[in-house]
């Protein structure tokens, strides 16, 4: 990835800025994985809205990935809301393990989280789908069930005119009764720094049987 990172820059004709160092003593705890994950995450917030690169895995292992908004970290873990029969969903039931990547391209900085996946309370559920912004984001989740098959743009259309004309009055409007929150619980962070030299910083943290995290640094 350092090398596909590097040529893009190079193919766009941007001009790479150097960014510091980052070491083991930049860490804001060397135990706590959590607390460096809210510190880039809110340091990237300042200059672009938040989504994850979320990937899953079938119980045959064939992997699928998607873009989903991202919420933050959470005291146990990354908080996901999505319909209970999307793939994603689905994949969470025969897999129960995801891996989810946040990019910040200005900062030229990655966090690679990974875990195990479990469902939500029905009231955690409720307190995400309260999260969701925007009257239309909510009728589109009213609209079907995700990855439905539809016969073409004109079922969508419709349905989608449907949907707003049956809740035309309604507000707020309810939580589809097939929305559901999970939420990803890491055994393993990883903290990319980029560098103009391709001399990337890479710090991991990997959760032990007794609860701590090791810490290590990998090569480029």
């Amino acid at each position: 990835h350092v090398f596909i990172m590097a040529q893009l820059q190079k193919d766009n004709g941007n001009q790479c800025t150097e960014k510091p160092p980052f070491k083991e003593e930049d860490l804001v705890s060397k135990t706590d994985p959590f607390l460096q994950f809210n510190s880039w995450f809110e340091e990237g917030k300042k200059d672009t809205d938040q989504f994850m690169s979320l990937s899953t895995a079938n119980k045959e292992g064939v992997p699928s990935c998607r873009m989903v908004g991202a919420l933050g970290m959470s005291e146990n873990g990354i908080k996901i809301s999505t319909n209970c029969n999307s793939r994603k969903a689905k994949e969470f039931t025969e897999n129960p393990f995801a891996c989810g990547l946040f990019y910040w391209p200005d900062l030229d900085r990655q966090i690679i989280v990974q875990g195990s996946v479990e469902g939500l309370s029905e009231k955690e559920s409720i307190e995400m789908y309260e999260c969701i912004p925007g009257r239309d984001c909510r009728i589109s989740l009213l609209t079907g069930d995700q990855d439905e098959v539809l016969s073409g743009y004109d079922d969508l259309e419709a349905r989608r005119k449907e949907t707003e004309e049956k809740y035309k009055d309604v507000d707020p409007l309810p939580r589809p009764p097939n929305l559901k929150g999970y939420i990803l619980i890491p055994t393993r962070f990883e903290f990319y720094q980029g560098h103009c030299n391709w001399q990337a910083d890479r710090i991991t943290f990997t959760k032990q049987p007794d609860g701590s995290w090791m810490l290590q640094r990998l090569m480029p």
